[in-house]
């Protein structure tokens, strides 16, 4: 319909039935998405909390022994499974029948030439020996002046007595060495005397330096908790801090000594440089959300903006746009029907101004208007 200049107004080309409105794409309010933002907000001040408390019982508590147990487990795995190693060779050895016919024979000669042969078969070992019912000792042994110690600690093994094991003996300088024994039976599984191999200190030694780090200290200690192998130092001035574990199969002990952190340095820092993070973490993400909210809000008011102009200069068959927001989605429909609405009541005025309200039929106005054609 066209309505005429001289009733004022703009000319409106409506529809007679209101186009729906479009269906909202599922959002979330205003009010929702400031209540998860809140939400947000809080989940990460309890996050951050949670981690400061964590670093401060880490980082301002006394320090115990069990992050050294890693470490500590591992090089004990190392040792054991090198005198593993070692004593089932041993026994081995012990359990061929050249060894008993030696014990059986004591061939002095014969003992020295399979002592040669078994240290080609043990290159870590300083010294192969057997020791017999009556103490005598054959074979090539570390040292053929045992010290007294060493021939006690042989007798009581041959006797079945409890020995600190390994047998470790330092009395005399330069051939520190400790002994892996096996007994010799013969068929009947009687006694036939004593194999013991000895092994230097410096293999172990070699076994503490093997996979260290700088700040470690190993210390290897025999059954009367004498020192026997150590590698590693700690720094001067540094707070030591140490766990001990015990080797298997044996009297052994082996500990682990580190220089603990302080809490005025590493700790301090770790605290400042993930406060900082965290912070800018909060900031970027509130950025984020503001940024990604203020957009939502301002494009959807800026179509209902377009929208109302666009009415206003009488377009009223425009489509109204598509919402994301809950109150842009309430707002549109009242548009819509405010449209609807103008472009009825323009109709109807303009059939009221070319008819007569009494008789219906066409006035002064319309008869004009057809004349002027």
């Amino acid at each position: 319909m066209y309505q005429s200049p001289e009733h004022g107004g703009p000319a409106i080309h409506a529809t007679p039935k209101a186009p729906p409105v479009a269906p909202a794409r599922k959002s979330l309010s205003v009010k929702t998405r400031a209540y998860l933002g809140a939400v947000l907000i809080m989940v990460l001040f309890l996050a951050i909390s949670a981690i400061n408390l964590g670093l401060a019982k880490l980082y301002y508590q006394p320090r115990d022994g069990h992050g050294l147990t890693p470490p500590l487990q591992a090089k004990a795995q190392l040792i054991e499974s090198r005198l593993d190693y070692w004593q089932q060779l041993i026994e081995h050895i012990a359990r061929q029948p050249t060894t008993q016919d030696l014990l059986t024979l004591g061939d002095t000669a014969s003992a020295q030439r399979w002592a040669l042969q078994i240290r080609r078969f043990l290159p870590s070992a300083s010294g192969v020996a057997l020791l017999d019912d009556n103490s005598n000792i054959l074979g090539e042994p570390l040292d053929p002046q045992l010290g007294p110690l060493c021939l006690a600690d042989l007798g009581r093994l041959l006797q079945g007595q409890r020995v600190k094991s390994p047998p470790v003996h330092q009395a005399t300088p330069g051939q520190a060495h400790f002994d892996l024994t096996s007994p010799v039976l013969d068929e009947t599984d009687n006694p036939l005397g004593l194999l013991f191999v000895s092994f230097g200190l410096g293999e172990l030694q070699t076994l503490l330096r093997e996979h260290s780090r700088d700040g470690q200290q190993f210390t290897l200690r025999d059954g009367h908790g004498d020192i026997i192998a150590q590698w590693g130092s700690l720094a001067d001035g540094s707070t030591p801090h140490s766990a001990s574990l015990p080797i298997r199969h044996g009297d052994w002990q082996l500990q682990l000594t580190e220089a603990a952190p302080g809490p005025a340095s590493t700790g301090f820092l770790s605290l400042v440089i993930f406060n900082i993070s965290a912070f800018l973490l909060i900031a970027a993400s509130l950025a984020l959300l503001v940024r990604r909210h203020s957009r939502r809000v301002e494009g959807d008011f800026q179509q209902v903006r377009s929208h109302i102009e666009q009415l206003a200069r009488g377009r009223a068959d425009t489509e109204p746009p598509a919402p994301r927001l809950r109150e842009a989605a309430r707002i549109l429909p009242a548009l819509n029907h405010i449209r609807h609405n103008l472009g009825t009541q323009q109709q109807q005025l303009a059939r009221q101004s070319r008819t007569d309200p009494l008789t219906g039929l066409a006035n002064r106005r319309q008869f004009n208007v057809e004349f002027t054609r």
